[in-house]
């Protein structure tokens, strides 16, 4: 669904009542593939990120859950359920999910990036820094990495650590955030 940018107040609310009617039929579509085939893995799939689209995470924990139950080693499932739990600001539970995931596949930068975020987030910085440090190291090239262990190092007091890895990401193409947060804390 397109949503024009000239939209009124009345007319943006019927936007969003429509998206979410589509969302609800989408969901009422999975529930039924799933009725028929308990073992359609891409039906549970759709259905969690529609339900994480309507913020009914914990529906969409439950789907990312059956796929697992189906598929163990199904990665990206134990990832969506940290990124659910993370939406329903169980960071800790969060933080289990990521760590299972990464013990299965120790090899994906995005894990312990996710992992660093929240880790950031309950101020446990040492770990934050040591997630952000595993990502970088597994993908050098990735400016959000260095962006967020820039900001990580803000909050650390570590203004010229920060400041290098905020004109880091900025060579690898950061044009928006890594800029300002130079201006504010690097002159």
């Amino acid at each position: 669904m397109q949503i024009k940018p000239d939209l009124n107040a009345k007319d943006t609310v019927r936007a969003y009542k429509a998206m979410m009617e589509n969302l609800k039929s989408a969901r009422a579509d999975f529930d039924k593939a799933i009725e028929l085939n308990p073992k359609y893995m891409d039906a549970y799939k759709l259905r969690a990120s529609v339900e994480s689209e309507m913020e009914d995470h914990n529906a969409s924990i439950k789907d990312w859950q059956a796929m697992i139950k189906l598929k163990p080693k199904y990665y990206f499932a134990y990832f969506q359920v940290g990124e659910e739990k993370y939406e329903l600001a169980d960071y800790e539970g969060a933080i289990k999910e990521y760590s299972k995931v990464i013990a299965l596949d120790p090899n994906n930068a995005d894990y312990y990036d996710a992992r660093g975020h929240v880790q950031a987030r309950l101020r446990n910085y040492d770990q934050a820094l040591k997630d952000y440090n595993i990502a970088i190291s597994l993908n050098p090239g990735d400016k959000y990495f260095f962006l967020n262990r820039g900001k990580l190092k803000i909050d650390m007091n570590d203004k010229a650590g920060a400041c290098e890895d905020l004109k880091k990401a900025v060579q690898l193409g950061d044009t928006t955030f890594a800029p300002e947060l130079i201006k504010e804390n690097c002159n």
